[in-house]
C-alpha cells in the first residue's frame, strides 16, 4: 500500500475509518508509516471524517474558514449501519490536529460539566422556541479513529449536534472580502435582534463568525456554545463576548480586523488604528433597530420575553436547575434574564462589558453597518 503514492494521512483519509489495537500508537510518523491499513473498523461506534471541503452557497462555492484554537476535535460522525452524519466535539484529545502528539492541559471538570451544561442550553433553547438558532445537544460515547492520524479514541463522551445549515460566516468573509455583504442582505434584521439577546442572555463568550451559521433563507444557526456564562476561557474573565455585541473583543475584532480579514492589531483598549475594517460589522445589533430607535431596551422577541420572564420569576433558577444547569450557572441565568427586563438591553451590555477584564472589553463605536472595498465604514441602518 505504501507504493500508492499516497501520504499516511491521504491513505487514512482514502481508507475510511480504520481500526487499531488500542491507543498507544506511534507517536512519529515515520513509525506510523508501517501500521497496516485496513478497509473496515472492527469496534468502531462511529465513522469520523473530517469537516472541510467548499461548500455551494449563493450561486457559487465558499471555502471553509480558518479553524479556531479550541482543544476540542470537532469532527463529522455517522454511527455504524446508519447513514446520517451529525457534529461530535471531543474534548481532552491530546493530539494537535496535523495528529502530532501534544498533550493540552486539560481541564477534566470542565471538559466532564461541559456537554450537561450544553444538554441544559438545548433544553431552554427548546422551552424559549428557539431551536431554529440554538441547536439541539446531545451526547454519545464514540469509539473510533481520528482521521488523519489513526489514533483511537474509546468510549470518548462527545457533544453532538445536528449539522448546522448553510455556511459560517467567517467562510463568506475570508472567501468574499467585503462582497459577502450582497449574503447580508438575505438575513432578517429579527434574527440578529434574537441571536444578539441570547449571546447576552447565556453571557456567550466566544462567539466569533466561524461560530454563526447561515442558510441561503437567511435563518442563522448559533454552533459552539460551551463558553458560556462566566467561563474563564484561556485565564480570561469573560462576561460576554460575541461579534453582535459592541464592546466586547469578539466585536473589536471586527472593528480591527482581526483574524478574519486583514491585519493584525493590538488587542487593547484604546483606538483601533488605521486598519480596514470588517464586513462583518454589519451584524453589530444596533445596525438592525427599527428607524429611529435608539437601542432595544425591553423590546424582546415575544416568545424569548416570554421564557426571560419565567427564568425571572421566583422559582426561575430552580427551574433552569431542573432543565439540568448547574446550580451557579442556574442562578446566573435567572439573573441576567431579571436584569434584562427590569433595566433593558444597553444596561446589561455595559455591566457585561465593564464585568469583564481589560483584555475582553473595548470602547464602544458608533454603528457601522456597511464597508466599502477599501475597509472605510459606510454607515447603513438595515431593517
Amino acid at each position: 500500500m505504501l507504493g500508492s503514492g499516497l501520504t499516511w494521512a491521504e491513505m487514512l483519509d482514502a481508507a475510511g475509518p480504520l481500526t487499531a489495537a488500542n491507543a498507544s500508537f506511534p507517536m512519529r510518523g515515520s513509525a506510523r508509516m508501517h501500521l497496516a491499513l485496513c478497509p473496515r473498523c472492527a469496534g468502531c461506534s462511529h465513522a469520523l471524517r473530517r469537516l472541510d471541503g467548499k461548500v455551494k452557497f449563493g450561486g457559487g462555492e465558499v471555502e471553509p474558514g480558518p479553524e479556531g484554537i479550541s482543544q476540542a476535535y470537532t469532527m463529522a460522525a455517522t454511527q455504524i449501519g446508519q447513514t446520517r452524519a451529525d457534529v461530535a466535539k471531543l474534548h481532552c484529545v491530546p493530539l494537535d490536529r496535523s495528529g502530532t502528539w501534544s498533550p493540552w492541559g486539560c481541564d477534566d471538570a470542565y471538559s466532564s460539566g461541559s456537554p450537561g451544561q450544553l444538554v441544559a442550553l438545548g433544553q431552554l433553547s427548546k422551552a424559549c422556541a428557539t431551536q431554529d438558532m440554538l441547536p439541539r445537544v446531545w451526547t454519545e460515547e464514540v469509539t473510533s479513529i481520528l482521521p488523519g492520524s489513526g489514533y483511537v479514541v474509546q468510549g470518548h463522551k462527545a457533544v453532538m449536534t445536528p449539522v448546522a445549515r448553510g455556511v459560517s460566516l467567517l467562510s463568506l468573509v475570508t472567501s468574499r472580502g467585503p462582497a459577502a455583504q450582497q449574503e447580508w442582505a438575505r438575513i432578517p434584521s429579527d434574527q440578529v435582534i434574537k441571536a444578539a439577546t441570547l449571546d447576552l442572555l447565556t453571557g456567550q463568550c466566544d462567539r466569533h463568525a466561524g461560530n454563526v451559521f447561515v442558510d441561503e433563507r437567511g435563518r442563522l444557526a448559533l454552533i459552539d456554545n460551551d463558553q458560556m456564562l462566566g467561563v474563564w476561557w484561556q485565564g480570561t474573565g469573560c462576561a460576554a463576548s460575541s461579534m453582535f455585541l459592541p464592546g466586547t473583543q469578539k466585536f473589536a475584532k471586527h472593528e480591527r480586523a482581526v483574524d478574519d480579514w486583514g491585519p493584525e492589531a493590538p488587542a487593547t483598549e484604546g483606538a483601533p488604528g488605521p486598519y480596514p475594517l470588517n464586513p462583518l460589522l454589519a451584524f453589530d445589533y444596533r445596525c438592525h433597530l427599527a428607524p429611529g430607535r435608539q437601542g432595544l431596551g425591553t423590546d424582546f422577541p415575544g416568545p424569548l420575553a416570554a421564557c426571560m420572564r419565567r427564568l425571572a420569576a421566583p422559582q426561575g433558577a430552580a427551574w433552569a436547575e431542573a432543565l439540568g444547569f448547574s446550580a451557579p450557572t442556574a442562578h446566573q441565568l435567572a439573573a441576567r434574564a431579571g436584569d434584562l427586563l427590569r433595566h433593558g438591553f444597553e444596561w446589561v451590555l455595559e455591566q457585561s462589558r465593564q464585568a469583564s477584564i481589560p483584555h475582553m472589553r473595548y470602547p464602544v463605536p458608533p454603528p457601522c453597518c456597511a464597508v466599502d472595498a477599501g475597509g472605510r465604514c459606510q454607515y447603513v441602518q438595515r431593517r
